[in-house]
C-alpha cells in the first residue's frame, strides 16, 4: 500500500504522543535514539520518598531500549552491489537460492539478497523506519562513470514508480513488496539466468538493470538523490546499508571518487544521509586504497561504519546491527556526584528490544535527605542518546538513642519501676538470665513496672527500633530477692465423727511463681505427713490444731494452722429390764450421754408370746426417762437409739416382761326390774391387753344361757323368760384370748304393765253450752302387780275450731288441770252438729305404761247429741 507524507507526520505525532503518555505513566525517564528507538531508566528500589537506615544499601531498577513505543522517524535505504562479481558461490555458504532469475544457490547475491530481506525484516519489528528504498548499483567498467550506473527499484505494484514505501507494504500473495523486489535481482549476462536484459538489476515491478561493473560514486549519489526526496523534519533519521563484494572499478564523471558524490548538487533536502558499508566475501575488505574511493571512505565521510564479513552466511545477521537499536550504559550519581556505572543484568551493551535490571551499591549517608538519579545512554542507526536524570529524594535516619536506665533491686513477685529512656524510635524490653521471667507490665515503656517470678539475677534489655528498622539496645540488671511462700489450710467442713477421716488441702501463695514448694501437715495428735493435703483420722475426740508447713526450692518457709474438733459418740444405757401387766404404763429409766445434742427414739419389737398386731405406745418417744404402755402380753425387746448427728448412732436394748391382764365387764342395760319377759342384755367388756379376743357369755337365772356377741366394747344377749317370771339373776361372763376372765350379774324383777281398758271420764256431755270450762276426771285403768298409777292427758283435739261462728268466740277450749284431769269449755257452733272432744291419755305404773283416749260431746241441742266431723281435728290446747 502507498503511505503519503502527510500521514506518515500524523501517525508519527500520535506514537509520539502515545509513548510520552505511556512515559508519565510508568514514572520514568524516557528518550528516542535518534533513528526512533525509546530509551528509558526508571528507579524501582527504594521509591522516592523512602525513609532509609543508616547504612549502605542498594538502589536498583532498569533500562530498556527499543522496548517501549518507537517514533517510525527513519528512512532506510538498502543499496546492493548486483556487479557479475556477485555471482560467485561460496564454499561452504547457506545462503540458499534468493532469486527468482537463476537455479544456483549460495552465490554472493543470494547472501546479499538474504541480507537485505533480513533488514527489511529488523526494520518491521523494530518500528523505527517510516519509509525503506532498495537501490542496485553496478558500473560500466570504465574509469568514467555515470549516475546511470546506480538507480532506485521500483517499490509499488501499480503506477506511477514508487522509489519509498513502508517496509511492512504487502499488496500481493507473496509477502512485502520490498522482498518481491529483493528476489527479482538478477544478472543478465550468467549463463543459465532468466533476467529480461543482458545487463543485471531487479524486473520488479519495473525492470531496472545497470552495466556488471562496481560505481561506489553512482551508489552514494543515487543515495543522496533518494534521501533528499523526503523532508528530514519528518525522517530525522536517514541510514543507507550499502553492500559490496569488492572494490569500485570506475568513479563518477571524469572518475571522480566515491566521496565527492557526498557533494554533487542535489536538489530537495540536503541532509547527508548515515552510510552503514559492510565489504561481503573473504576478498573483500573496508579499506582498499583504490583510487575510486573505498567502503571505508564512504562510511566515514558520513559518520556511519564499515565492516568486513568475511563470511556471507554471517551478512542476514549482522547487516541488521546497522539499524538496531543498542543499550549500552547506565549511570548513577548521588547528591549531584560524578554518575558512576551501575551493575547491570545481563551485561551491556545489549541490542534491542532488550530490559535490563540494574543495580547500584550506595554506602552508608549522612542522616538528612539525598538525591538519587539514574540515565541511561544508548545507540541506533542514526546515533547516540542519553535519557534524562531519572531522579528520587530518600531520607536517611540515624538509629535510635536507648539507655536502660540504672541496675534496680527488688524482691520476686515485686514490681520495681525502670528509669530507661529511648529518642527516635520505639522499644520493648526482654529479660534474660536467672531462673524465672521478669514481665514488663507495658514490654514498649521504657520507665514500665517489671515483676520477676523467680529470685535471680536477670538482665533486662531494651531494644529500640526506628521506623526504618534500625535498631539499638541498652541493658541493667534486677537482683531479686526471695519471698518465703504463704500457704492457706482448708480443713473439710465439720462436725467430725470420730469414726471418720479430716481432709486438709493447702493453697500456696509465692510471688516467686516459679518457685516449687513442699509441705508437711501436722495434725496436732502427734501424727506429720508430707504432702500439700491429705486426710487424717484420729484415735479419740477432742479438739486438735492442725498446722502446715510449706517450703520453697529457695529454703524459706512459711506456716498456717486451723483448729479441728473430733466429735465423740454418743453414750447410750436404756436402764434395766422391766416387767409389769399388758395395757399398764411401764417406767423406762433410760439415759443417753454426749458432747452436743442428740435425736433420741425409743422403739419396740415383738418377741414370745406376743400375738400379731400387737403394738406398744411410748408417752414420748424421744425421752430417755419415760413410760411405756403395750397392747399385749409377752416379752418385749425396747431399745433407745441417739444419733447426734455426726456419728453413727448408738443403741442400747432391754427386756420387758409383761402378763396378761383379765378383761372386765359391767352390766349396762337393761335396768333392774325390767317391765318385760324378753329382755335385751348390754354389758360393757375392757382388756388391758387391747390387742386380746374377747368373747362372752350369759346365764339367764333360768337354767339356759346363751353366748353374747362383742363388738366395740360391748357384749350384747336378748332373751325371752317364760310367762308368769317374776325374778331372775342375770350373769354375763367375759373371757380373753388368754384364759383370764370376769363376770357380772344383776337381779331382775319382771313389772307387769297397767291396764287402759277400763279408763272413762268423770262427764261425757257437757250441757248446756254456756262456754263455761268443766273438769273432767279420768279414771278406771288397772294394774295387775297392784301398782299405784298415774294418769297423765297427752293431748285434747275438737272437731270445730277453737274460734267459730256461733261459738261463743272464746279459747282456748281446753286446759290441763291436775295429773289425769282437764278442763273443757262447754261450747259448740250455732249452726253445727255439736262438737266432739278427744282427750288422750297415758297410765303409767312408773316401769311400763298404757294410753289410749275418751269422747266427750257438747251436743247441738238438748235433743239432739254431736257428731265426730271426720278429720284430724283442732288443738284444743291452743297450741
Amino acid at each position: 500500500m502507498r503511505i503519503s507524507r502527510g500521514g506518515l507526520r500524523l501517525a508519527t505525532a500520535v506514537a509520539t504522543l502515545v509513548a510520552l503518555i505511556a512515559v508519565t505513566l510508568a514514572g520514568a525517564a524516557t528518550t528516542h535514539l535518534p533513528s526512533g528507538a525509546e530509551l528509558t531508566v526508571t528507579i524501582t528500589a527504594p521509591a522516592g520518598g523512602t525513609t532509609l537506615a543508616q547504612v549502605p544499601f542498594t538502589v536498583s531498577g532498569q533500562a530498556s531500549v527499543g522496548a517501549g513505543l518507537p517514533i517510525k522517524n527513519t528512512l532506510l535505504l538498502t543499496v546492493i552491489d548486483v556487479s557479475g562479481s556477485t555471482v560467485n558461490s561460496v564454499p561452504g555458504a547457506t545462503c540458499g537460492n534468493q532469486n527468482i532469475h537463476d537455479a544456483t544457490p549460495n552465490t554472493i547475491l543470494d547472501c546479499e539478497l538474504l541480507a537485505a530481506k533480513a533488514l527489511n525484516v529488523r526494520a518491521i519489528t523494530q518500528g523505527t523506519v517510516r519509509s525503506v528504498g532498495v537501490l542496485g548499483f553496478g558500473g560500466a567498467g570504465s574509469s568514467s562513470g555515470s549516475a546511470n550506473d546506480a538507480f532506485a527499484a521500483d517499490l509499488d505494484r501499480g503506477a506511477p514508480y514508487v522509489s519509498l514505501i513502508a517496509p511492512e507494504t504487502s499488496t500481493g500473495p507473496s509477502g512485502q513488496d520490498v522482498d518481491e523486489v529483493i528476489s527479482s535481482a538478477g544478472l543478465g549476462g550468467t549463463p543459465g539466468s532468466t533476467f529480461p536484459s543482458g545487463g543485471n538489476g531487479f524486473s520488479k515491478f519495473t525492470l531496472k538493470e545497470v552495466p556488471a561493473g562496481t560505481n561506489y560514486w553512482a551508489a552514494v549519489y543515487q543515495a543522496r538523490i533518494l534521501a533528499a526526496s523526503v523532508s528530514s523534519a519528518v525522517y530525522t533519521s536517514k541510514i543507507v546499508v550499502m553492500l559490496s563484494d569488492g572494490d569500485s572499478t570506475s568513479g563518477g564523471p571524469g572518475g571522480a571518487p566515491a566521496l565527492q558524490a557526498f557533494t554533487a548538487p542535489v536538489s530537495g533536502d540536503p541532509t547527508r544521509p548515515r552510510f552503514f558499508t559492510f565489504a561481503i566475501g573473504a576478498f573483500a575488505h573496508c579499506s582498499t586504497g583504490s583510487v575510486f574511493g573505498d567502503l571505508q571512505d564512504i562510511a566515514g565521510a558520513s559518520g556511519g561504519t564499515c565492516r568486513e564479513i568475511s563470511n556471507p552466511n554471517d551478512a542476514a545477521a549482522v547487516i541488521q546491527g546497522a539499524i538496531a537499536s543498542q543499550l549500552t550504559a547506565v549511570r548513577v550519581s548521588v547528591d549531584g556526584g560524578v554518575p558512576a556505572a551501575a551493575t547491570v543484568t545481563p551485561t551491556l551493551p545489549q541490542t534491542g528490544p532488550a530490559t535490563v535490571n540494574w543495580t547500584f551499591p550506595v554506602p552508608a549517608l549522612a542522616e538528612g535527605a539525598h538525591t538519587i538519579c539514574a540515565t541511561s545512554s544508548g545507540s541506533d542507526g542514526g546515533g547516540t542518546g542519553t535519557t534524562p536524570e531519572e531522579c528520587i529524594t530518600v531520607t536517611v535516619k540515624a538509629p535510635p538513642t536507648v539507655d536502660a536506665g540504672a541496675d534496680r533491686t527488688t524482691a520476686e513477685g515485686s514490681p520495681v519501676t525502670m528509669d530507661g529512656s529511648i529518642t527516635g524510635g520505639t522499644g520493648t524490653w526482654a529479660s534474660s538470665g536467672g531462673t524465672g521471667t521478669c514481665t514488663p507490665a507495658d514490654p514498649s515503656s521504657p520507665t514500665t513496672q517489671v515483676t520477676c517470678n523467680d529470685d535471680g539475677v536477670y538482665t533486662l534489655t531494651y531494644t529500640g527500633t526506628d521506623s526504618v528498622g534500625q535498631s539499638a539496645s541498652d541493658s541493667a540488671t534486677i537482683t531479686v530477692t526471695n519471698v518465703a511462700p504463704t500457704p492457706t489450710l482448708t480443713l473439710s467442713a465439720g462436725p467430725h465423727p470420730l469414726a471418720g477421716t479430716v481432709t486438709a488441702s493447702v493453697a500456696i501463695a509465692d510471688p516467686g511463681s516459679a518457685d516449687t514448694q513442699t509441705c508437711s501437715i501436722a495434725w496436732g495428735d502427734a501424727t506429720t505427713t508430707t504432702g500439700c493435703g491429705g486426710s487424717h483420722s484420729y484415735a479419740a475426740a477432742g479438739s486438735y490444731t492442725v498446722t502446715v508447713t510449706a517450703t520453697d526450692d529457695d529454703g524459706d518457709s512459711g506456716t498456717a494452722s486451723k483448729d479441728v474438733s473430733i466429735d465423740g459418740p454418743p453414750v447410750v444405757n436404756a436402764g434395766g429390764a422391766r416387767t409389769g401387766l399388758e395395757g399398764a404404763l411401764i417406767a423406762l429409766g433410760g439415759s443417753v450421754t454426749d458432747d452436743g445434742s442428740t435425736t433420741n427414739t425409743w422403739s419396740a419389737a415383738p418377741g414370745s408370746g406376743v400375738d400379731a398386731g400387737a403394738t406398744c405406745v411410748f408417752t414420748n418417744a424421744s425421752a430417755p426417762s419415760t413410760t411405756v404402755r403395750c397392747t399385749d402380753d409377752g416379752t418385749w425387746t425396747l431399745t433407745l437409739r441417739a444419733d447426734d448427728g455426726v456419728n453413727p448412732p448408738v443403741s442400747d436394748t432391754i427386756e420387758l416382761t409383761l402378763v396378761n391382764a383379765a378383761p372386765t365387764i359391767a352390766i349396762a342395760g337393761p335396768p333392774a326390774g325390767a317391765s318385760a319377759l324378753t329382755v335385751v342384755l348390754t354389758s360393757n367388756v375392757a382388756d388391758a391387753g387391747t390387742n386380746d379376743v374377747l368373747t362372752c357369755s350369759i346365764a339367764w337365772g333360768d337354767s339356759s344361757s346363751s353366748a353374747g356377741t362383742v363388738s366395740g366394747g360391748v357384749c350384747s344377749a336378748s332373751h325371752t323368760y317364760a310367762a308368769g317370771t317374776v325374778a331372775a339373776v342375770v350373769t354375763a361372763t367375759v373371757s380373753d384370748d388368754d384364759g383370764a376372765s370376769s363376770s357380772a350379774s344383776r337381779s331382775f324383777t319382771f313389772n307387769r304393765a297397767p291396764s287402759c281398758t277400763g279408763v272413762s271420764s268423770s262427764l261425757t256431755e257437757l250441757w248446756p253450752p254456756n262456754h263455761a270450762l268443766r273438769l273432767i276426771v279420768l279414771g278406771g285403768a288397772t294394774d295387775p302387780d297392784g301398782d299405784a298409777l298415774t294418769y297423765t292427758v297427752t293431748s285434747v283435739r275438737q272437731d270445730e275450731p277453737l274460734n267459730g261462728t256461733g261459738d261463743g268466740d272464746t279459747s282456748p277450749d281446753a286446759q290441763l288441770g291436775a295429773p289425769g284431769t282437764v278442763w273443757l269449755r262447754a261450747e259448740r257452733a250455732g249452726g253445727g252438729d255439736g262438737r266432739v272432744y278427744t282427750v288422750g291419755y297415758r297410765v303409767s305404773d312408773g316401769n311400763a305404761s298404757c294410753t289410749g283416749s275418751v269422747r266427750i260431746t257438747v251436743p247441738h241441742s238438748a235433743k239432739s247429741g254431736a257428731v265426730l266431723t271426720p278429720g284430724p281435728g283442732y288443738n284444743s290446747l291452743g297450741y
